[in-house]
């Protein structure tokens, strides 16, 4: 149970992630106004450290106290049941359409359940949740991948941030990493020690993880699988089913572009094997070839929509050039 004080700690907790949304929201102003070498921008971001101190001084009151840790996170968070597994779809959601309630709840409960796994096993069980060590190891496993997939976005966003052809969507394009980077604390530490800058190489941490905590590196490959899959299957019908007059429209040409890099990064996730099987065998299958859907032939819709996806499959053969650096935090 929560006491009078800590829910006075959890609603100044939610007052000052406000203070710090905004303040990246003001970020986001000055980098899509190219005026992040400016004495203003190193001021923002020395209010953002600040407030980030502030913020943790407060979790330090929670710190290797699991039961109101748990009581804390279930009072922040949108379901109990998310719980030690990942919502990668779900956040994705609040970080493209900028719901700041859901981006600042979201926050919280992810600094709540980090801390949770942070504390010692024997205090863990005063949680009365079942949950053994061989869960937490499985739960930071599962951290670890969905902030893996996470830089593997910003890394792959970066190329379409440096390409005039994206200039009428940078502004939703840096909207994409600036709340991504405020929903963890990793990626927002590193951004902080790099000026806002995304990393042009991969750190990748979850392998490195499962050899520290025992874990069988194929459970990794299983869970990095299924990442890439669902994020697959999910996405891809936003590169087939738009239109070629509607990507004039900015939002529908961001959540095209949106979709090209998060199935670039899923691609990565679901290894060369298996990338290369769907480069090779994804085909869009006509049943009817005399069908029309408003004035065109499906058979010319398939082909569009096949020309598209071949398109973006092509491109991990670039992408898995990338440096791939396995370790937390880039030097």
């Amino acid at each position: 149970m929560l006491s009078e004080k800590d829910k006075i700690n959890l609603r100044e907790l939610i007052n000052i992630n406000i203070k710090i949304k905004d303040i990246y929201d003001s970020i986001r102003e000055m980098e899509e106004e190219f005026t992040t070498e400016s004495n203003l921008f190193k001021s923002k971001l020395n209010i953002l450290k600040k407030l980030i101190i502030a913020e943790n001084k407060i979790y330090e009151g929670f710190k290797n106290y699991p039961e109101k840790i748990i009581a804390a996170y279930n009072e922040i968070s949108f379901s109990r049941a998310s719980l030690f597994e990942m919502n990668v779809l779900n956040e994705l959601d609040d970080v493209a359409n900028d719901y700041s309630e859901n981006l600042i709840r979201t926050r919280i409960a992810n600094h709540f359940l980090n801390l949770f796994l942070s504390s010692d096993e024997s205090c863990m069980s005063l949680a009365n949740i079942p949950f053994d060590i061989d869960g937490k190891a499985y739960s930071q496993i599962e951290i670890c991948i969905q902030i893996d997939y996470v830089n593997t976005i910003l890394t792959i966003l970066n190329t379409y941030l440096n390409d005039k052809k994206y200039n009428n969507i940078r502004n939703l394009l840096f909207k994409i990493k600036d709340n991504y980077a405020f929903l963890h604390e990793e990626i927002e530490l590193d951004f902080l020690e790099h000026n806002f800058q995304i990393n042009p190489d991969l750190n990748w941490k979850a392998k490195i993880y499962s050899d520290i905590a025992g874990l069988d590196e194929w459970e990794v490959d299983q869970i990095e699988e299924g990442l890439g899959n669902e994020v697959f299957d999910e996405k891809i019908d936003d590169i087939i089913t738009i239109e070629e007059e509607e990507l004039e429209d900015n939002e529908v040409f961001f959540q095209y572009t949106l979709a090209q890099i998060l199935i670039r990064s899923a691609m990565l996730f679901l290894g060369e094997e298996n990338a290369h099987y769907l480069q090779n065998n994804f085909k869009l299958n006509v049943y009817n070839e005399k069908c029309v859907v408003e004035g065109e032939k499906l058979t010319d819709l398939a082909a569009r929509g096949q020309a598209r996806i071949n398109k973006v499959l092509a491109m991990y053969d670039e992408d898995k050039k990338l440096p791939i650096i396995y370790g937390a935090r880039r030097s």
